[in-house]
C-alpha cells in the first residue's frame, strides 16, 4: 500500500502572479472605497503646490506612503467626469456646474428679453389705442365743423332759398352744399339726420314745392328714427343701412330710393311712391311683407286677381326684401318708357339731361306723359325724352 503525500500539489508560476494581481485590485478597490472622501477634498483644492502638501498630509493621515497615496488618487482622477483645461478657467468644475453658469444667465437673459417685449408690445399698443382715440375726436370734430358751417350756410340762403325753384341758381348752390356736406358726414347717422330734420323743419324738401333736391344724396347709416317725413321728396336718394324705425313716410317721394338693408319696422307708408325702391334685406313688419309676397307673385303672373291692399300709391319696380321684384303687368314709372303715363305731380321740363340745363316748361298733376323711348344719364339721374321735346328725370 503506498503511502499518500500530504504536501500541496506545486503551483504554476503564471498562476500565482495572476492571484496575486487579482489580490491587489481587490485591495485598491477597497483602498479606493475608504480614501474617497480623502480624495475629494484633495481634488477641490486646484493650486498646485497646496495640492501637493495637502496630498503629503492627506497620506500620513491614512498611514500610507506618499507613493501609494499618489498613485491611488490616479486612479480616483481616472473615475472623474472629464476636466477642463486650466486655461480655461473652469479647472474643478464639472459639466453640470458649466451647464449652470450657462443655462442660468440665458434664462435670466431671455427672461428679461420677454418682460421688456411685453411692456414694448403693451407701450405700443397702448400708443396706438391713444393715436386712434385722437384721431376719432379729430375726425369727429371736422364732422361737427363741416355740420356747423352747413347750417350757417343754408340760413343765410334761406331768405332767397324760399321763394326759389329747384332749377334757380340758388337751389343748385344749396343742393351743392348739402350732398357735400353728407359726403363729409360720412359714416355719422346721427349728424346725417340732424341735417334733414333741419331741412325738413325749414320747409325745404317739400314734395310738392321742393327747394333743395336730395336725389343721389348719400344718406346711408342715417339715423331717422321717429321723425316725421311726410310730404317730403326723397327721390333717389341712398338710405341703405339707415335706422327708419318709426318713421313717417306719409305722401313721400321715395321712388328709386335706396332702402337695402333698412330697419324700417313701424314706418307709416301711406300715400308713398316707392315705385323702383330697392327694399332688400330692409326689416319690415310682418304683416306689410306678407302682403309685398303676394303682390310679387300676382304681378308675375299677370293675374287679374286683385292685388292686396298696401299703402303705397306706387311699388312698381320695387325690390323686395327677398330679392323679388314687383315689375311684371304692373303701370306705373317702371312702365312708361315708350308709351303714356300721367304725372303725379310738377315735373319740369328741361331742354337737355341735366338739373343745369335751362327750364323749358312743366307737366303739371295728371297731365299725360309721351315718351319717345329715348334715355340718358346726368347728374345721377335717368333723363327720359319727351315726344312734345325736352327732358324729364324718371
Amino acid at each position: 500500500m503506498k503511502k499518500e503525500s500530504l504536501e500541496e500539489p506545486p503551483v504554476e508560476p503564471g498562476t500565482q502572479l495572476s492571484q496575486q494581481a487579482t489580490d491587489a485590485q481587490v485591495q485598491e478597490s477597497e483602498d479606493l472605497i475608504k480614501l474617497r472622501e480623502s480624495f475629494k477634498a484633495l481634488d477641490l483644492e486646484t493650486d498646485p503646490i497646496k495640492r501637493e502638501y495637502l496630498l503629503a498630509e492627506k497620506a500620513k493621515e491614512n498611514n500610507l506612503a506618499i507613493g501609494k497615496y499618489r498613485r491611488l488618487f490616479g486612479l480616483y482622477e481616472k473615475t472623474l467626469p472629464p476636466r477642463f483645461p486650466t486655461w480655461t478657467g473652469f479647472q474643478g468644475k464639472t459639466a453640470w456646474d458649466l451647464l449652470q453658469l450657462v443655462v442660468v444667465p440665458l434664462g435670466l437673459a431671455l427672461a428679461a428679453f420677454l418682460l421688456q417685449f411685453w411692456a414694448s408690445s403693451n407701450q405700443q399698443k397702448l400708443s396706438d389705442d391713444q393715436n386712434r382715440e385722437k384721431q376719432k375726436l379729430s375726425d369727429d370734430q371736422d364732422r361737427e365743423k363741416a355740420f356747423n358751417a352747413y347750417i350757417d350756410n343754408i340760413e343765410r340762403l334761406m331768405p332767397t332759398l324760399r321763394n326759389a325753384q329747384p332749377e334757380d341758381e340758388i337751389s343748385i348752390i344749396a343742393r351743392t352744399r348739402t350732398l357735400t356736406v353728407f359726403r363729409q358726414l360720412k359714416g355719422d347717422g346721427q349728424r346725417k339726420g340732424q341735417v334733414i330734420r333741419f331741412l325738413k323743419e325749414a320747409n325745404l324738401i317739400k314734395r310738392r314745392d321742393l327747394k333743395v333736391d336730395l336725389s343721389t344724396a348719400d344718406l346711408s347709416q342715417a339715423v331717422l328714427k321717429d321723425i316725421d317725413l311726410s310730404k317730403t321728396h326723397f327721390f333717389n336718394v341712398n338710405l341703405q343701412e339707415a335706422d327708419l324705425r318709426g318713421t313717417s313716410f306719409k305722401d313721400t317721394e321715395l321712388r328709386r330710393a335706396k332702402l337695402e338693408r333698412t330697419k324700417l319696422e313701424k314706418a307709416e307708408f301711406q300715400g308713398a311712391d316707392l315705385s323702383g325702391a330697392n327694399l332688400q334685406d330692409a326689416q319690415l313688419d310682418p304683416e306689410l311683407n306678407d302682403a309685398l309676397q303676394i303682390a310679387a307673385k300676382l304681378t308675375e303672373k299677370q293675374s287679374s286677381q286683385a292685388l292686396p291692399e298696401l299703402p303705397f300709391v306706387g311699388i312698381c319696380g320695387a325690390t323686395l326684401p327677398d330679392g323679388k321684384r314687383i315689375g311684371v303687368g304692373c303701370p306705373g314709372p317702371q312702365a312708361i318708357s315708350g308709351g303714356a303715363a300721367y304725372a303725379a305731380e310738377r315735373i319740369y321740363i328741361r331742354s337737355s339731361p341735366g338739373i343745369k340745363s335751362p327750364t323749358i316748361g312743366s307737366l303739371e298733376v295728371n297731365d299725360k306723359i309721351r315718351l319717345t323711348g329715348a334715355e340718358r344719364y346726368a347728374d345721377g339721374s335717368t333723363w327720359v325724352q319727351l315726344e312734345d321735346g325736352g327732358w324729364i328725370v324718371n
